[in-house]
């Protein structure tokens, strides 16, 4: 017979699996029989708050309190609770009782937060009576960075030095303060306390993981080098994260042969082959990266985030059929998504085929992403009495885009750290009729809350392609992204909209000058893509291009990636391939201001459209500063954007089918002046006065596909292709 301990052990591991519901449910039925288990309570307080229900969650830490009003830990927990709802005064409260129970325990910390944000002359003395306690113990000490995020930095610097004094001869200590201090302080601190660091080879990696974190790449090699060297041979991780500051620091191809050593050391390591093929597919070696993303998905213990890497990364092969991708979406279907189809949650919402829908938008991309940036004009003029946006953030950071996209919401939810079952069961608490998933198998957007089918209807937004759900209703797209007669599969129906993707205009950007060409004598083409689109047979035809146009070059910018030997490899292995010389490629690798950025298409004279992954930001941002753009557009989603961009501006004839029609174009391009001079005096005001920009109209087309969806819903159709014409 199972003990009490066993069951509350138990739901433990259901809260630890994100199965919360599963978990408060159990530890109901204990509470049932056992009214007095305060430990029922706290966990079940946690469960409630992991999935979603704050409101139970500090409930059941106050009956917990009122249980065991002498316990610092159970009053603790009650402080956590009320500064997670907002009510950091009563936490303080909380928390000075805690730490009088027991002034080194887990209010500690927290304690050290309100003091260090504080008025300066009661937060120092707090600080100093607080550093009473901590200098005979520093597992307390190590703790302070967490609690001091929001101090000033003379405080935190001085901190820091607190640290190093109170225990010198301590590793943590040094690595603690630094993470206190301000960067130039932190740096110092590190080299002039190497020699500690030294004799403490576990240290290192620590102190590199901190220097690569805060982008100190110089230090990071520094540091993780010695770790390699001084820590046992089979120590995985140092070689990991060498490989990451080689990275950092533009140097692919020594990042590739430490983390060869690693897989070396333990082949079937997820984390290590995951590892390996985002390095590959960071310099376009997209065959290789696709090869160790399937590898790492299929070892014992692999999970869904693992399967989904391996998806994106096929998303930039270039041999590689419909049929065949689609396949590798129905192994993850299967083995991932169907087991929680049975589990999914009724819905329950009213039939008016009329009424005003509430829209939930599902991403963690809601910042100055490219997903955010796209929607911005569709939040900015929707209709929130018809159709009010309901925001469920994944992440992201804050910063300009995200504010803009709060004004224009009716509720924002924050989920980044509650499970999938959770995000899925508030989604339907909100009543939400219509949800839009976007980039589901990207980072941190988590596809399998669309298992839980959370909403009656659900359409994916800038997936790769299909998402792989049976859930998922539509997919919203265009008739250039998908034609009638697409050859790409999909679980989802399509949603036509005029446009899938619109733009703003890019306010503050450099006046558009005449082509290059017309002073320099030689055409310039450019690409400004990151260089894992450029695949072998791109590079190949663009060598090919500039080998038909005499004199001409290649300009490339993409952050400080084309500095990076190991990318410049590969153009320059096409390159000689096909006789063109070396300096003929100009590689444009500072970090250049956003304006900068845009002025580099004033030295180019024509695009080229990366294949078969083309661009997107990128070709909007070329076509807006005057700089035509030559794509090929092949049979899926993520190969037909650019070209989504040019037939809404008239210039399908710039739109390829073929290597050989792209480069015909091209070349054809390069060889009427005329037209690059028209371009550069007009495109720019045609973009303008184009679909492109045109938020209002793009916003009532999404409401009114929405709507037709809606009222095949009411009607008990299923859901079928959708088009909006208009």
């Amino acid at each position: 017979m199972k003990t009490v301990d066993d069951v509350l052990a138990h739901a433990q591991t259901l809260i630890a699996r994100g199965e919360t519901g599963k978990a408060a449910h159990l530890l109901t039925r204990v509470l049932a029989q056992f009214p007095d288990q305060t430990d029922a309570f706290l966990l079940r307080a946690q469960a409630h708050f992991l999935g979603g229900r704050p409101v139970a969650a500090l409930a059941d830490n106050l009956t917990a309190y009122r249980q065991r009003p002498d316990v610092a830990q159970v009053i603790h927990n009650l402080g956590v609770r009320l500064h997670q709802l907002g009510q950091p005064t009563a936490a303080r409260g909380a928390f000075i009782l805690s730490t009088a129970l027991d002034p080194r325990g887990p209010s500690l910390a927290p304690l050290c937060h309100f003091a260090l944000t504080e008025e300066i002359a009661a937060g120092t003395r707090a600080m100093f009576r607080l550093f009473a306690l901590l200098s005979v113990d520093a597992p307390l000490l190590w703790r302070m960075p967490d609690a001091a995020t929001a101090a000033s930095s003379a405080r935190r610097d001085r901190l820091g030095r607190l640290c190093t004094a109170l225990h010198p001869e301590e590793p943590r200590s040094v690595l603690t303060a630094a993470r206190l201090m301000s960067p130039e302080a932190a740096q110092t601190l590190i080299r002039t306390r190497s020699d500690l660091l030294l004799r403490h080879p576990s240290s290192l990696i620590d102190a590199g993981v901190l220097a690569l974190r805060e982008h100190w790449e110089s230090l990071a090699l520094t540091l993780l080098t010695e770790a390699v060297v001084r820590l046992p041979a089979g120590e995985i991780m140092s070689w990991v994260y060498l490989a990451r500051a080689f990275a950092a620091s533009l140097r692919h191809d020594l990042a590739l042969e430490a983390i060869d050593r690693a897989i070396a050391l333990e082949p079937g390591r997820v984390e290590t082959l995951r590892e390996a093929a985002a390095l590959r597919l960071a310099i376009g070696d997209a065959a290789r990266a696709s090869a160790l993303f399937q590898r790492a998905a299929f070892v014992p213990g692999a999970t869904a985030t693992d399967i989904s890497g391996a998806l994106t990364a096929l998303a930039y092969a270039e041999d590689l059929s419909d049929d065949a991708l689609f396949a590798t979406y129905e192994t993850w279907e299967r083995r991932y998504a169907q087991p929680l189809y049975p589990a999914k949650i009724p819905a329950t919402p009213d039939p008016n085929p009329d009424r005003p829908l509430n829209v939930g938008i599902l991403s963690s991309d809601l910042y100055g992403h490219p997903i955010g940036v796209n929607l911005l004009g569709y939040f900015e003029r929707h209709d929130p009495q018809g159709y009010p946006l309901h925001v469920y953030s994944l992440g992201g950071r804050e910063d300009g885009i995200r504010a803009i996209l709060r004004r224009h919401t009716t509720v924002w939810r924050d989920l980044e750290r509650m499970d999938d079952r959770g995000v899925a069961e508030q989604i339907r608490a909100d009543g939400i009729d219509f949800l839009i998933h976007t980039a589901g198998h990207t980072a941190q957007n988590r596809p399998l809350i669309s298992a839980y089918k959370p909403a009656p209807l659900i359409a994916s937004y800038g997936d790769f392609t299909t998402t792989g759900l049976k859930t998922i209703d539509y997919i919203l797209t265009d008739p250039v992204i998908h034609p009638y007669g697409t050859t790409e599969r999909l679980y989802e129906h399509p949603l036509r909209l005029p446009l899938m993707v619109i733009h703003a205009p890019l306010l503050g950007s450099p006046d558009v000058a005449p082509p290059p060409a017309d002073e320099t004598g030689t055409i310039t083409f450019a690409s400004f893509n990151n260089p894992a689109k450029l695949s072998d047979l791109c590079l190949d035809t663009w060598a090919r291009i500039l080998a038909a146009v005499p004199g001409s070059r290649l300009l490339v910018q993409y952050k400080k990636m084309f500095a990076d030997p190991a990318v410049q490899s590969r153009i320059f292995a096409s390159f000689d391939r096909h006789g063109v010389d070396r300096s003929r490629l100009h590689v444009e690798a500072g970090d250049l201001s956003r304006y900068d950025h845009l002025n580099l298409a004033n030295r180019a004279d024509i695009a080229l459209d990366p294949f078969p992954f083309s661009g997107c930001t990128s070709t909007f941002e070329a076509l807006w500063m005057g700089l035509p753009m030559v794509t090929l557009a092949g049979t899926r989603w993520v190969q037909r954007m650019t070209a989504s961009f040019l037939v809404p501006l008239g210039l399908e004839d710039l739109v390829a089918t073929t290597p050989s029609s792209y480069l015909k174009t091209a070349v054809a391009l390069a060889g009427d002046p005329a037209r690059l001079r028209a371009f550069r005096a007009g495109l720019r005001d045609r973009v303008a006065a184009s679909p492109l920009l045109d938020h209002a109209h793009y916003a009532r087309s999404v409401e009114a596909g929405i709507r037709l969806a809606w009222r095949r819903h009411c009607a008990g159709l299923p859901p079928a292709p959708i088009t909006i014409s208009t």
